[in-house]
C-alpha cells in the first residue's frame, strides 16, 4: 500500500505524531472486514477486470473484487493474454474509473490487497461484471462471509445468454486454468520487458 501524507514539518512534533496516528487509524478502518464505507473512495486506476486501485483517507490501495475472476491480462505481451481480458478491463473502466464508490471490505487478501465488493450507488459492480459475461465466479479461496450463491446464479444467466467470455462455448478456459498454463510464459515475458526497459535507460 502506498500512503501519502501532507508534510507537517512546520508543526510541533507532538501534533505531527498525532496526525500520523490519525491517518494510520483511518487506513486501518479500510481493512476492517465486513464494513461498508459509502462514497468515501475514488477509483484511480483499473488494473484488469477484477482489480483496481482506489484512494481515500490519505491512502491509496489495491482492491481485488471479491467473488469474481476475470480473464487474465499479460501487459508485456498481449499474445499471452486471455481472450476478453482487454474487454473486461475496458468495461470495468467504463463503470467506475475516476468515480466515487462505496466499498464493502472483507479484509486483507494478501500482500496488502483488499478483498471487497464495490458499489456505485446501489449497483454491485462485482455482480455487473458477471452479468456482462466479463468474469466468472471465483473458484479459489474467497472470503468466508461472502455469499457466493447470487454470484453463481448471475454467472449461470450470463452463460445461458452467451455473453462476453461465454460466447467462446467449448473453447472457454477459466482464468484459474489459464493462469496455470500461461504463468511461466507470461513471467518470462515480464522479465524480458524489464530487462529491455532497463537497457533503454542506459
Amino acid at each position: 500500500m502506498t500512503i501519502s501524507y501532507t508534510s507537517h514539518d512546520h508543526f510541533h512534533p507532538r501534533i505531527s505524531r498525532c496526525l500520523s496516528v490519525i491517518a494510520l487509524l483511518l487506513v486501518a478502518l479500510v481493512f476492517s472486514p465486513l464494513s461498508l464505507y459509502a462514497g468515501q473512495f475514488k477509483v484511480v486506476e483499473v488494473l484488469d477486470g477484477d482489480t483496481v486501485r482506489a484512494s481515500g483517507h490519505g491512502a491509496e490501495f489495491t482492491v481485488r473484487l471479491a467473488g469474481i475472476d476475470a480473464p487474465e491480462l499479460c501487459p508485456q505481451d498481449s499474445d499471452l493474454a486471455q481472450p476478453f481480458s482487454a474487454e473486461a478491463k475496458q468495461y470495468l473502466q467504463t463503470l467506475i474509473l475516476n468515480k466515487r464508490i462505496s466499498l464493502k471490505s472483507y479484509g486483507e487478501k494478501r500482500y496488502g490487497i483488499l478483498w471487497g465488493e464495490i458499489f456505485l450507488g446501489k449497483r454491485n459492480i462485482n455482480l455487473e461484471m458477471l452479468q456482462a459475461g466479463y468474469a466468472e465466479t471465483y473458484r479459489g479461496e474467497s472470503p468466508k462471509n461472502l455469499d457466493l450463491a447470487r454470484y453463481f446464479e448471475t454467472e449461470k444467466q450470463a452463460r445461458a445468454a452467451k455473453k462476453g467470455v461465454w460466447a467462446q462455448g467449448k473453447k472457454y478456459i477459466s482464468p484459474l486454468a489459464w493462469r496455470k498454463r500461461q504463468k511461466a510464459r507470461c513471467s518470462f515475458a515480464t522479465i524480458l520487458y524489464e530487462l529491455l526497459h532497463q537497457k533503454g535507460k542506459k
